[in-house]
């Protein structure tokens, strides 16, 4: 037994690969929308975080610079997708931006109903916010799961809420 002429395998055969490779081209097409739309929720999920970062900014600056200060989309319309930018207004009267926020990435819709380029966004030197209003957030490939908004209180927080997709 120990000089038999048995030759062992190595590797696989062509039809067991061909075989291993249909059932992993199954579970890829499976998988893929799945793991799409997870990924668009969770840049969704980023995108509010970091809205709500850039408003405590805002808040701050506020209250450090004991003067208002004004968070206004980018785009000059309801559409804050485009990115927006934190300013204030200096004792000469000349406007000093703060902080610019980029364009946001993927294809999320995010507006506001209320600070529509018309109606501005203010933070008083308390930190209180000068208008109420709100904010909508949704990717638009999965809004079946819904929409998150944004409801800013006379304080100057953010509260976060979900709703139907518009």
């Amino acid at each position: 037994m120990k000089n038999s002429n048995i030759k062992h395998q190595k590797g696989m055969t062509l039809i067991e690969l061909m075989a291993s490779m249909v059932v992993l081209s199954i579970l890829v097409t499976v998988a893929v929308p799945a793991m799409k739309s997870l990924f668009e929720r969770k840049n969704i999920d980023e995108v509010g975080k970091f809205f709500e970062r850039s408003i405590k900014l805002a808040r701050t600056e506020a209250i450090n610079r004991s003067a208002v200060v004004r968070i206004q989309p980018t785009s000059g319309s309801r559409d804050w997708s485009q990115g927006w930018f934190i300013e204030y207004t200096k004792a000469d009267g000349s406007a000093e931006v703060i902080r610019t926020f980029p364009a946001l990435s993927g294809n999320p819709t995010f507006d506001s109903p209320t600070f529509d380029g018309t109606t501005v966004f203010e933070i008083l030197p308390n930190g209180q916010a000068r208008t109420l209003g709100s904010f909508n957030l949704f990717s638009p490939s999965t809004c079946t799961i819904g929409s998150t908004t944004y409801q800013v209180l006379l304080s100057g927080i953010l509260q976060k809420g979900l709703a139907a997709c518009p």
